[in-house]
């Protein structure tokens, strides 16, 4: 059962919107979405932002856990057992270089508000 009903698949074979429901027969395994949350968003884009909420704190991220939790309890009635896997980057607790990294053939930039993390309060 999909638990997630108001997240569309984005790879559509007959729609050329990813608004509307496509025909292929997948499920979506979103990485996170607080579908309990209210949306500020008509979209419900603002539903997913693990990684801002995790990278800010714990106390900003636990309410969301808990939300996405009573979501499920109240929609999956598969009645099967509940599992939230993280995972977590290195950037996250570990001071990284700013500016541009070079390697190689190339050079990457990253956001700053990754660089951040929470290396101060892990």
């Amino acid at each position: 059962m999909n638990v997630m009903p108001h997240i569309q698949c984005i790879i559509t074979a007959i729609n050329d919107s990813w608004l509307n429901e496509g025909s292929l027969n997948l499920i979506e395994i979103i990485q996170f979405a607080d579908m309990g949350m209210e949306s500020e968003d008509p979209y419900g884009r603002d539903k997913g932002p693990w990684p801002v909420y995790r990278t800010r704190s714990t106390a900003e991220l636990i309410p969301h856990i808990e939300s996405f939790i009573r979501y499920i309890e109240t929609n999956d009635k598969s009645q099967k057992p509940l599992g939230l896997c993280f995972y977590f980057h290195p950037w996250e607790f570990w001071e990284m270089p700013e500016g541009l990294i070079h390697f190689g053939e190339g050079e990457f930039s990253q956001i700053l508000f990754w660089l951040k993390g929470v290396e101060s309060t892990a």
